[in-house]
């Protein structure tokens, strides 16, 4: 398998890392995790769709949403392999024109969404649907 994103290599020190993604733009300063190409590899192992697949378009900026550029911000953000199914799923679901998440995004009334989990998958990755579940220990 083989991937088409443009490569930034920074072989640094961890901040180093973290100053290349705050200059590109690519991070809101919480901690990154390098999307090291095993990693992405690893995320995309999970769905059965070739990484240049196209999901969509994310608004407001239009940007072209891949299942290579979804793994990679998947490993930057600290996402277990297990669960990129679910964010595959999550991330169709907010592409979907009836959602319409440019109206969502574009808001200056504050909206925020929230993606349910449910079912045999949330038991099966112990995402916890319970009564103050995000005291929960569980993982991103």
């Amino acid at each position: 398998m083989s991937l088409d994103a443009r490569r930034q290599v920074v072989t640094e020190e961890f901040q180093r890392v973290q100053d290349v993604c705050w200059e590109n733009g690519w991070t809101d300063g919480l901690p990154v995790v390098p999307p090291t190409e095993s990693a992405v590899l690893e995320m995309l192992s999970l769905v059965p769709d070739d990484p240049s697949t196209v999901l969509g378009r994310m608004e407001p900026s239009s940007a072209l949403v891949t299942l290579e550029k979804l793994a990679i911000n998947a490993v930057m953000a600290g996402c277990l392999p297990e669960y990129f199914p679910v964010v595959v799923a999550s991330v169709k679901a907010a592409l979907d024109r009836d959602f319409n998440l440019g109206g969502h995004a574009a808001t200056t009334g504050g909206a925020a969404q929230v993606i349910i989990v449910n079912g045999p998958i949330a038991k099966n990755l112990g995402i916890s649907g319970d009564a103050g579940f995000f005291r929960a220990r569980i993982p991103s």
